[in-house]
């Protein structure tokens, strides 16, 4: 059994707004009531969370290896009577509590977990990788409050095996949603017509218009940015390889200059020195670079993708809104030509039944999923403000440190 190294905890504050309870003035009863649901939100919302994936290991045998990874809970949240707590999980356990609550909880932009691999899955960086990114699913997880009340969460985050393993058993597998990508959105949007909209939710409707082309927008930047920083980072590698050479080549030449010209010599040394902590800052330039950039790029990628799938959901709830509207006119119409068939006004009130079950449907679907896209957008700016900082901060310290060990070098040719 191999085990890869993980990481430190890393403390997570809750941001969650809380719903206040409205309640009506001079009643007790209520003003108790308020005043309890006011102080179990106001302990949610300070709660605060260490999480942490580590240690992954390798389990099986032969085609039936797979990596299980140990997950490190501490919360001072009031819902969880453990304070601490530590499972082990593999990969398609987050796949299996991710889909349950996509199920669960329709309209969340529910985090995305790192794309699968066939080949080198077992490699050192692969699986580093990995565990950081499952590590990023959970802290966002456990941010969203509302996600908190999924028992299958619930299990995942604190059961021990034998219960997660039936309640996994127990409940159907969902397939993980299919993206088309931006190339299928941007085909549909060529080849489809835009949605028409619901009486009343005219306004609505165009602000998740302009939301969808703003996202897919973004999303094409980004996987240009994308593209554009792995070529970066490619350079960055084959800039250290370079330095490597020519270190090398300036200590063979410091060795042989030695008996003949020792000052020359010298100064040969110090350059191959020199070049050589050149490539170290570089190295850690180059991880600022590929895991704290690339990286989070990637996962807005993937984030985009589940707005992409939120916003299909939302045009199916319209779609489902406006066939419902259109099958009570039907039905009133039939009812009007035949008003005392019991058989047609029995099926006009059926009608209208189910126009309102889809109406309240779609419109809650609505205001969840612009609720989300808000949060979302806030979420969005500081990660890649975040992102952005370390970026220009790494970039910073190479040149600064390249600076200085340039000096330095110089400094050493007047001593000689």
């Amino acid at each position: 059994m191999e085990e890869v190294s993980g990481s430190e905890e890393v403390l997570v504050d809750r941001t969650v707004d809380s719903e206040l309870v409205n309640t009506e003035a001079g009643s007790d009863t209520n003003s108790d009531s308020c005043t309890a649901s006011k102080t179990a939100n106001d302990a949610a919302k300070e709660s605060t969370w260490q999480v942490s994936v580590s240690g992954p290991r390798k389990q099986g045998e032969n085609l039936d290896q797979y990596m299980t990874y140990t997950i490190t809970i501490k919360t001072s949240h009031p819902d969880f009577i453990d304070k601490e707590f530590n499972v082990v999980r593999r990969y398609s356990d987050f796949e299996w509590v991710r889909n349950r609550l996509i199920s669960s909880f329709r309209g969340y932009i529910i985090p995305p977990l790192p794309e699968k691999t066939i080949i080198n899955r077992f490699d050192e960086e692969f699986i580093v990788y990995r565990r950081r990114e499952l590590e990023r699913f959970l802290k966002r997880i456990v941010l969203m409050e509302d996600l908190l009340r999924s028992d299958d969460l619930v299990t995942f985050l604190q059961g021990p095996e034998h219960k997660f393993v039936q309640l996994k058993s127990a409940t159907t597998e969902q397939k993980m949603p299919y993206h088309r990508g931006f190339i299928g959105l941007i085909k549909d949007k060529i080849t489809t017509a835009k949605p028409s909209s619901v009486a009343g939710d005219q306004e609505e409707d165009s602000w998740f218009e302009d939301q969808r082309k703003y996202w897919m927008s973004i999303g094409c930047h980004f996987n240009t940015l994308l593209t554009r920083s792995h070529l970066l980072t490619k350079r960055i590698a084959d800039i250290n390889q370079v330095l490597s050479d020519f270190s090398a080549v300036c200590n063979t030449l410091s060795n042989e200059e030695a008996p003949v010209d020792p000052q020359l010599s010298g100064m040969y040394k110090k350059l191959s020195e020199t070049i050589n902590q050149l490539g170290s800052i570089q190295k850690d330039y180059e991880y600022d670079q590929k895991d704290l950039f690339t990286d989070t790029l990637k996962d807005w990628i993937r984030i985009i993708r589940s707005i992409e799938d939120v916003f299909e959901d939302l045009n199916h709830d319209r779609r489902c809104y406006q066939n419902s509207i259109k099958s009570r006119e039907n039905k009133q119409n039939q009812f009007h030509r035949h008003p005392s068939s019991d058989v047609a006004q029995l099926a006009m009130n059926e009608a209208e039944v189910h126009e309102n079950s889809c109406r309240n449907r779609f419109r809650q679907m609505s205001k969840t999923s612009r609720e989300e896209l808000k949060r979302v957008l806030v979420q969005k700016r500081q990660e890649l403000m975040g992102a952005m900082r370390s970026f220009v901060q790494g970039n910073m310290n190479y040149h600064l440190g390249a600076a200085s060990l340039w000096k330095e070098a110089l400094t050493f040719e007047q001593t000689l």
